[in-house]
């Protein structure tokens, strides 16, 4: 199940049964409580109803996450997923760090991008789950870019880790090429 607020359902997720719920999003501020309860009453409908066997919960911080947290009430295992700007949400305003903290305290296990992310979120978690923490680096590992090189003549040729190509070939690049990169997103 794919349980979305309105404006997201044209993601292509390919999720069978998609469930839209109505609740009226708002950001942090005054309303966030009353939006939050709102949509912990629609999940918590949806998981008795579903009865699913794990939630996954998108982002430290929205308010869908929140309610995740607060249906799951260690009846349904949970993973999280912080993606950087819910943690530096946390680290500038009180009310952020307070859902952060619900949400992790409410989730098996918390899926960060790198060590500086994990170490934040510890802080910010007063230590409590440091088990929980769990790095799964962001992007795909790729051979280097290829990098133009001039030649004589004022010409050039792509170099690659395979050798120059692909218009003009070369035995050997003039010099070498860096090993595999990650390409991430910020």
């Amino acid at each position: 199940m794919f349980a979305h607020l309105p404006g997201s359902g044209t993601w292509q997720h390919g999720f069978t049964t998609p469930a839209q719920l109505a609740a009226r999003k708002a950001p942090y501020g005054p309303g966030f409580h009353a939006y939050a309860d709102a949509l912990t009453d629609e999940v918590r409908a949806l998981v008795r109803t579903r009865r699913p066997d794990l939630i996954h919960a998108q982002h430290l911080g929205f308010g869908l996450a929140l309610a995740f947290a607060r249906t799951a009430g260690g009846n349904v295992p949970m993973v999280s997923v912080a993606h950087g700007t819910d943690v530096i949400a946390a680290t500038e305003h009180e009310q952020a760090r307070a859902v952060l903290n619900e949400i992790v305290d409410a989730s098996g296990r918390v899926v960060v991008p790198n060590a500086a992310m994990a170490q934040e979120v510890d802080r910010l978690t007063d230590g409590r789950h440091t088990g929980r923490l769990v790095v799964v680096p962001w992007g795909v590992p790729l051979p280097a870019a290829p990098t133009a090189h001039p030649r004589a003549g004022g010409t050039c040729a792509w170099c690659t880790p395979a050798g120059w190509t692909p218009t003009r070939t070369r035995s050997t690049p003039s010099r070498p090429s860096p090993g595999p990169s990650i390409i991430s997103s910020p």
